[in-house]
């Protein structure tokens, strides 16, 4: 007698971390694998800046947008929210260092490169990194020789007119750059640095705390922020000393930093996100440990962390009170049925919500709302799923065999 044996393939998709809400996958329609390396928020809209472009939520990440009308360049560096004016910054080859700005919340983008000519293939600059305050810009410019110092792009009027300056700034790394009042400070590969007079002349600041590559850099006030593979390190004299705020990240870099009253946000690089309330004296972590946290936004009661995995979100209060979203899915949980099915699934329980079929590779096969009972699965190909149902912050994932 022949033994026929089958193999059945499961993908383990999961969602839900702790408090957290995985709520970018959206994205994943326009590109796979796609990393957020910045949000930020305008008025009713996030804003993700991604290895894939710009894209935009209005409902708080349950859908995305594409926002690159006019945008030049994939990989989105930083977007910056500067009054009613958007800035993106684009890196990476070919495209990389050019800025570019949008007036009408992210509709169509305009280029705006320092020295950049009439487009990219123009562009004589190359530019690291940006810090922009009331209109006012400052741009570094990579010098494309090792031994020349770093150039500055200066404009007062958002970019329509610049000057360019040399600066004593040797030939570092940039993370992230901030107004402190007049002031600007650049978190580098070479611990953070200073400048009184708009970005001509730099002073490197304290360099005791040992940990010279500085991955995110938040300036709140009279408090500045540095996060470090060594931890998270708190100055309020201007870099001129530093406090570690000893959180135990187990030698993952603090990749992102964010600020709330007294609360204070962290991401890392693969050892969860963090959260204290009383200004850094005591953490907790939250969740997505093992995920690549590199940008965090806050909008009402939400924070949202963008990472290699998208974007996740969890309300404030949640993460301060140890609310488990998980539990409260799970006694959403209801049976498919029929499961096996050849044309439908009851969805009676989901009515309202929107949910997403994806296949064993990860590919979004069909979506939608469900205004009806049922769901017609008939031109789907005979094969294992999982599908999500989604709505306000909960969500249910349930395994869908089709014959």
């Amino acid at each position: 007698m022949r033994k026929m044996i089958f193999c059945i393939f499961f993908i383990s998709v999961q969602f839900c971390y702790s408090q957290w809400v995985e709520v970018g996958h959206d994205i994943s329609q326009y590109y796979k694998h796609i990393y957020i390396f910045s949000l930020a928020v305008h008025n009713n809209k996030i804003f993700a800046g991604t290895t894939s472009g710009v894209f935009f939520t209005t409902d708080n990440g349950e859908t995305w947008e594409d926002s690159r009308a006019g945008l030049i360049g994939t990989v989105i560096k930083s977007v910056i929210v500067d009054n009613d004016v958007i800035y993106a910054l684009v890196t990476g080859v070919p495209y990389g260092g050019y800025l570019y700005l949008s007036t009408n919340d992210g509709e169509s983008w305009k280029y705006i490169t320092p020295n950049g000519g009439a487009n990219y293939l123009e562009a004589k600059a190359y530019i690291v990194a940006m810090a922009i305050n009331k209109g006012k810009i400052i741009a570094i410019s990579d010098s494309m020789t090792a031994d020349s110092n770093l150039i500055a792009y200066i404009s007062e009027n958002n970019g329509e007119n610049w000057t360019e300056i040399q600066t004593d700034l040797p030939h570092i790394g940039f993370s992230d750059m901030e107004f402190s009042g007049n002031n600007i400070f650049a978190g580098t590969s070479h611990y953070v640095y200073m400048s009184r007079d708009n970005g001509i002349h730099w002073i490197q600041k304290d360099t005791s705390y040992g940990c010279p590559t500085v991955f995110s850099l938040l300036v709140d006030g009279n408090r500045i922020f540095a996060g470090t593979s060594c931890g998270l390190f708190l100055s309020t004299d201007e870099g001129n000393s530093w406090k570690n705020l000893n959180i135990d990240t187990t030698n993952h870099t603090i990749e992102a930093i964010a600020i709330n009253w007294d609360t204070i946000f962290v991401g890392t690089y693969g050892g969860g996100f963090y959260i204290s309330t009383d200004n850094g004296d005591n953490w907790r972590n939250t969740g997505l440990t093992n995920y690549d946290i590199f940008s965090i936004a806050l909008k009402g009661e939400y924070v949202f962390a963008g990472g290699n995995v998208v974007a996740f979100r969890a309300k404030i209060s949640d993460l301060i009170n140890g609310v488990d979203v998980k539990e409260e899915a799970t006694q959403l949980h209801r049976p498919l049925y029929p499961n096996p099915t050849r044309d439908y699934i009851n969805t009676t329980a989901y009515l309202g919500w929107q949910y997403q079929i994806y296949d064993l590779i990860g590919s979004c096969m069909q979506s939608g709302m469900i205004e009806t009972e049922n769901i017609n699965v008939t031109s789907l190909p005979t094969g294992f799923y999982t599908i999500r149902f989604f709505n306000e912050g909960k969500q249910v994932i349930e395994k869908l065999i089709k014959e």
